[in-house]
């Protein structure tokens, strides 16, 4: 089976100031034997404010690292609330002069799937992780050892069909997936399973007095990029980044597919500091 590698930069653009920061990166995964990757996603699957809000200086410096690096890109959009639609097309326009090389856009709701195929009926579109509804925990090994086919490949075949939707994203929920000989790519989310997350940040409540934390989508500094909170327990460790709670796991055993594509998430490269 062939495996296509892309790397995941959304969630994470901040981290990079300048092309030089993720040169560094990609310099420091050849040493550990990385094979090259082909794609480079950008945007967020998780946050509407971190995806409409940060600098959009860190989506152009991905995009003209890629486009010096002949890589492709993917713009990855998450589930969009009503009070901040209007700014995630405004965000989504502003990367519109760069659609000849964004080729991909990743959606997670089917109200922005709506959207992008009316707005961009040239635009491949990708149906994101979290319309992946499998069940979720590693705690259950004999649960997550079994044998199955992916939530997301059982849509209804007229929705794929009429959206033309090129690829579908999961994550590894067991170890041994089936993936049916369906004619869409499917991209593999590792080396993290998000295990969950939410429209609450408590990070964004940081300051805030008692009355008025935690409420969904509150504007924010991004305190949650520059921390990491780990839960260890006898089973699994957890990683909270953000508004999402990650847990390792291993490469999966695919079957019936002949070629997949696997997207990193190079969170541990970020927790070893940007010079080692």
């Amino acid at each position: 089976m062939e495996l296509i590698n892309t790397l995941n930069l959304s969630e994470i653009m901040n981290f990079f100031e300048s092309e030089e920061d993720i040169n560094n990166l990609f310099k420091r995964m050849e040493k550990e034997n990385f094979p090259p990757f082909r794609r480079i996603f950008l945007g967020s699957n998780f946050c509407s404010v971190f995806f409409t809000r940060i600098d959009i200086k860190y989506y152009f410096n991905i995009i003209k690292f890629a486009l010096n690096n002949n890589l492709n890109i993917t713009l990855v959009v998450p589930i969009i609330n009503e009070g901040l639609f209007e700014k995630a097309i405004n965000r989504i326009e502003e990367l519109e002069p760069y659609f000849d090389y964004i080729d991909e856009i990743t959606v997670n709701d089917y109200g922005m799937l709506t959207y992008i195929k009316d707005k961009y009926p040239k635009m491949k579109i990708n149906l994101g992780r979290l319309l992946n509804k499998d069940t979720r925990d590693v705690r259950y090994k004999d649960f997550t050892e079994i044998r199955t086919i992916p939530d997301n490949l059982t849509f209804d075949k007229i929705l794929l069909d009429d959206t033309k939707i090129n690829s579908l994203e999961i994550d590894v929920t067991h170890s041994n997936i089936d993936l049916n000989n369906t004619k869409y790519v499917i991209g593999v989310h590792v080396p993290y399973l998000y295990q969950t997350y939410g429209h609450i940040c408590e990070y964004a409540s940081i300051g805030l007095k008692d009355e008025k934390k935690f409420r969904p989508n509150h504007l924010c500094s991004f305190e949650c990029k520059r921390t990491f909170i780990k839960y260890k327990s006898e089973v699994a460790n957890y990683i909270k980044f953000g508004r999402t709670v990650y847990t390792k796991v291993n490469m999966p055993n695919i079957f019936n597919k002949d070629s997949v594509r696997m997207i990193y998430f190079p969170l541990d490269y970020l927790e070893r500091g940007k010079d080692e």
